[in-house]
């Protein structure tokens, strides 16, 4: 199975642009990509009261940058420019990307 036919969600990503002068962001124009959602929880370390932590995972088709925005749908759908307006909407943590050792393809990362 290739890593494309795992990434069957369309979702909406809004890149950073550049710094708004009030300490968050101007995006980019939303574009529409296909990606693979995961939900990954850890259980905490045996004998202390931690709680549960989740990470959602997203498998994209292309680089998503930190501070991004991904929203789970079409750009026809989208219900606000501003992707900070989308109550369903989830900022991007951090990003990573890592290719096979022959350079064949590229798995771009992001937790958010």
């Amino acid at each position: 199975m290739s890593l494309a036919t795992m990434q069957t969600t369309d979702a909406v990503y809004w890149a950073p642009s550049a710094p708004d002068g009030f300490g968050d962001w101007t995006y980019a124009t939303p574009v529409q990509i296909k990606c693979r959602i995961q939900v990954r929880t850890q259980r905490p370390p045996m004998g202390t009261d931690d709680s549960f932590t989740t990470d959602t995972i997203v498998y994209a088709d292309r680089e998503l940058s930190k501070y991004g925005w991904l929203w789970r749908g079409l750009v026809a759908d989208i219900p606000n420019a501003d992707p900070q307006q989308i109550p369903a909407a989830l900022r991007i943590k951090d990003s990573a990307y890592s290719s096979t050792p022959d350079n064949r393809f590229t798995v771009y990362k992001a937790i958010i």
